[in-house]
């Protein structure tokens, strides 16, 4: 059985986008202040989280479900020269919420990107074990306000993304978004296509993630142990970046929609199904660049999702964070063992 999203309503987002940000694209040369030759030493402090939340008109009056991840503080630490470069991120400090509240989550994530041209790739992996369902105390007499979440230790929840940007102008570089090794001069906008892969889903180990009083024994949608999704599609958007005494701000928004390929499992049966989906892409960065130093405030927002009948899964991944990092000197001895 196919189950697809409004597709008309979808095409017609996709021609909205095109036909409006046709006009907006930019071509016009902008020079980039590139300090590859500087050796740049930088940390950045901030923080990645994913709740997601399942939704379903369940007889009992409840609507939504929402899962909360209990996150930590990480700081980063590298360096910066030519094509060589190097990062380790580390935990500041204890997690952020109440272990007797949330519980312990266990945190990976991976980051890898290339610059080339017009092109940008980037690859994620986010891996997370351990979630609580929030104010469960509702439906389930065992728990209490003071203690109001049902903590689920081996729900799980798995991302794994491949984009690669196309962008109009060739004079957008995403490495000069950040600041790190460049910076604008002034304002540029461009126009940009996503082609974007994904593998993501959520696991509770054969346990169903709704609770048993909310459970439905005639309708095996209700007992969902695992969700998981197959996507590939197309997000056109559009950037925009300007630098103003020093201060460089700049922002890519884009939306768009993708193909599914997509299941769900219960009581060690699994249903497959095809199907559309829309999908939105935000990133947003601002701070204070010159030519030896540099902070910046670094933000994205990534959101997943899929149905099934009147089921409905979303997770938001999103991170914050604030990188800073001074540019020494070309140093001679560093410059004649890298070249």
């Amino acid at each position: 059985m196919l189950l697809f999203w409004d597709l008309k309503a979808l095409l017609n987002s996709l021609f909205v986008t095109v036909f409006v940000f046709s006009f907006l694209g930019q071509k016009e040369p902008v020079k980039i202040d590139d300090f590859r030759d500087s050796l740049v030493l930088y940390t950045d402090v901030g923080f990645s989280t994913a709740p997601f939340q399942i939704s379903y008109p369940y007889p009992t009056g409840f609507s939504k479900i929402q899962y909360k991840n209990n996150f930590r503080t990480i700081i980063g630490i590298g360096f910066a020269y030519k094509w060589l470069s190097f990062r380790i991120g580390l935990p500041l400090q204890d997690r952020i919420k109440s272990d007797v509240l949330y519980g312990k989550t266990k945190q990976l994530n991976f980051n890898a990107d290339y610059s080339f041209k017009k092109y940008y790739i980037d690859l994620e992996f986010r891996s997370l074990v351990g979630y609580a369902i929030k104010d469960a105390y509702k439906w389930d007499s065992t728990l209490s306000s003071e203690t109001p979440n049902k903590i689920l230790p081996n729900a799980s929840a798995l991302n794994f993304g491949l984009n690669g940007y196309y962008f109009h102008n060739k004079q957008f570089k995403m490495p000069a978004l950040i600041g790190r090794r460049s910076h604008y001069n002034g304002e540029v906008r461009s126009l940009s296509l996503r082609l974007s892969l994904n593998v993501f889903g959520i696991d509770n180990d054969h346990v169903s993630f709704t609770p048993i009083p909310l459970q439905l024994q005639n309708n095996s949608i209700t007992r969902i142990s695992r969700l998981e999704s197959f996507e590939i599609g197309l997000i056109p958007g559009y950037v925009y970046v300007n630098r103003i005494k020093n201060w460089q701000f700049s922002g890519i928004m884009g939306v768009g929609g993708v193909i599914q390929a997509k299941y769900y499992s219960h009581d060690g049966i699994s249903r497959g199904f095809l199907g559309l989906a829309p999908r939105f892409d935000v990133h947003l960065a601002g701070g204070y660049s010159c030519k030896s130093f540099f902070v910046f405030v670094l933000t994205d927002f990534d959101n997943k999702s899929l149905a099934f009948y009147n089921l409905k899964y979303s997770h938001n991944f999103y991170s914050i964070k604030i990188a800073g990092g001074y540019r020494f000197s070309q140093p001679k001895k560093l410059s004649k063992l890298i070249n």
